[in-house]
């Protein structure tokens, strides 16, 4: 499985992760603090159900080579079939 997440929204480490609104600051805490325990949560659901993982951060997707290795080797790992474009 692969998630493909906002760096605002999930609150990455990156430089767009850490932004924050400056109106309504409680709100947005509040906000970022459920989505970050829903990630969590669901992360250990899925580990528990023995799906394995990876998270794709939109600031990564500026770079796709990398991205696309990174996904190889993933696919590669878990034995998944590769296609390759002719």
């Amino acid at each position: 499985m692969i998630f493909v997440h906002g760096c605002f929204w999930h609150r990455h480490s990156c430089v767009y992760g850490q932004a924050t609104p400056k109106t309504n600051a409680s709100f947005w805490k509040e906000k970022f603090e459920r989505n970050m325990m829903r990630d969590r949560q669901s992360k250990r659901s899925l580990h528990a159900l023995g799906w394995s993982f990876t998270t794709i951060w939109e600031c990564q997707l500026r770079h796709p080579a990398r991205v696309r290795a990174r996904l190889v080797s993933v696919l590669y790992l878990t034995g998944a079939k590769i296609r390759r474009r002719p």
